[in-house]
């Protein structure tokens, strides 16, 4: 549990509350994500929750079905974390991820207890059973995998486009398997930290990696993309991440800005401007989304689990968030398995 900034306890909680209703599922696997860790720094989850058991990209089997008929105890199944109102704009034009009631509404992991835990309680419309063919390890990534797919829609990556991917951390790493999936004819990389620079060159399909460190990196995109990518997605959320992927572009590219920035960012208007540079901004996924990453694992589309380079006990988890954000681990994905 969250109990303070910087402080996470190990301990013995309730049961989450069987209301009759909701899917009680016991968890298997959980990753780790990049909001957990912002969260852990300032000791509170969404809205100032305080007091919260984190955690949101997981599977699992069904410990109790509540009111769906349709599951059974021992089920694999995962879940959307989310909570959305269903009747305001966002909603009614099915951009659930966008909920305008979405900060007043039960958020798995954010300002509701979370996945870090044996047990955990979801909304019954959200639960999904889990193919056969896709794995425990696989399951707790189709969230993030989901996050990823919504920023490659929204880049609206094709064939005849040229995508570099600003950040190689799994959700650049993710877009990165995406575009290709969707047959871009050029998809790279721009990292700073070599382990990920490294890992990606040995196991991702890409057409190359580029150290965001090398003086010469404009020239070098400029050269691999022959004069300049179509698409740039932004998942570091630093400055200079920004600042590369508007200069990586063609006139009039489109740039999808994935990376979340809690404290905001100052925005080279003169740039876009001046290129005519399409901006979007991209969060999380809608239910298709997340319906169509668990088709694609199914169909063998994608192959997650090489992501995986860390598996922890629920004991291990405060350690692993203090070592995680002092990055003394090297690590591309960890998850957590009670």
């Amino acid at each position: 549990m969250l109990t303070g900034p910087q402080k996470m306890e190990y301990g013995d909680y309730d049961m989450p509350h069987d209301d009759g209703h909701s899917v009680i599922i016991k968890v298997d696997t959980c990753g780790i994500c990049g909001s957990d860790i912002h969260y852990w720094e300032i000791g509170m989850g969404m809205n100032g929750k305080r007091n919260i058991i984190l955690g949101h990209e997981f599977c699992g089997t069904v410990y109790l079905p509540g009111s769906r008929s349709d599951l059974h105890a021992g089920d694999r199944v995962t879940a959307l974390p989310v909570d959305p109102c269903g009747e305001c704009y966002a909603c009614q034009i099915a951009a659930n991820n966008i909920c305008i009631m979405a900060n007043k509404r039960n958020i798995i992991g954010n300002n509701v207890h979370g996945a870090y835990a044996e047990y955990v309680r979801v909304r019954p419309d959200m639960v999904r059973k889990l193919p056969d063919a896709v794995s425990n390890k696989e399951g707790a990534f189709i969230e993030p995998a989901a996050v990823a797919l919504h920023a490659v829609n929204l880049a609206g990556v094709r064939s005849s486009d040229t995508v570099c991917i600003i950040g190689g951390g799994p959700i650049g790493i993710l877009c990165a398997m995406w575009a290709k999936l969707f047959g871009s004819s050029c998809v790279v990389i721009v990292e700073v930290n070599s382990f990920r620079m490294s890992f990606i060159a040995s196991h991702i399909t890409v057409d190359g990696v580029i150290d965001g460190y090398d003086a010469d990196i404009r020239k070098k995109l400029k050269t691999i993309s022959q004069g300049g990518f179509t698409v740039a997605i932004e998942t570091s959320a630093t400055d200079t991440g920004l600042y590369t992927a508007i200069a990586a572009l063609k006139p009039r590219g489109r740039m999808v800005m994935a990376g979340i920035n809690f404290y905001g960012q100052p925005v080279p208007t003169l740039s876009l401007i001046a290129k005519e540079i399409t901006v979007l901004g991209s969060m999380g996924y809608s239910i298709d989304e997340f319906d169509d990453v668990i088709e694609n694992l199914a169909m063998k589309k994608l192959a997650l689990e090489a992501l995986v380079t860390h598996s922890v006990s629920l004991e291990d988890v405060p350690v692993v968030f203090n070592n995680l954000a002092q990055k003394s681990i090297e690590a591309i994905k960890v998850v957590v398995q009670p």
